[in-house]
């Protein structure tokens, strides 16, 4: 078992969300939410260069991860060990705010389709993941560490 699946297995126990009957709807508004604050902090964090902003940044690559488990987990729980597979690799010419925006469009774009009662489908999850490692790694650090 690899890290991302121990880390899907103890994310379930903390889900204090579940027992909502709009569970999916409040894990979907937090995901949005901790795409925001990642926008925000990387902002701040590229104005200033304050390493406070960067602890903050690391805090809400986090808390995003956690809502994106837990809606692959009602969407495609299959899908945690092929995720865990993908490897990232810091890219220097890549901008952090652009890859930043990146996955922002595409958290809409799958919040669009729960919104719609459907399924997040093929390939929202894989390329929210795709961006969303790459700018971790791109951040400095590595989903594991996070």
């Amino acid at each position: 078992m690899g890290w991302y699946e121990e880390y899907e297995q103890k994310s379930r126990i903390t889900d204090r969300l579940k027992s909502n009957r709009r569970h999916s709807l409040l894990l979907v508004v937090g995901l949005l939410g901790e795409a925001g604050s990642i926008l925000a902090e990387l902002k701040k964090f590229e104005r200033d260069a304050c390493p406070l902003y960067r602890r903050r940044l690391k805090e809400e690559f986090g808390d995003f991860l956690w809502y994106f488990t837990q809606l692959v987990l009602l969407g495609n729980p299959d899908a945690i060990s092929s995720l865990e597979k993908v490897a990232f690799v810091s890219e220097s010419e890549s901008d952090k705010l652009d890859l930043a925006l990146d996955l922002v469009g595409r958290v809409f774009s799958m919040v669009g389709e729960i919104r719609n009662g459907e399924n997040p489908s093929e390939p929202h999850p894989e390329l929210i993941w795709q961006k969303f490692g790459k700018l971790v790694a791109n951040s400095g650090f590595s989903l594991e560490s996070i």
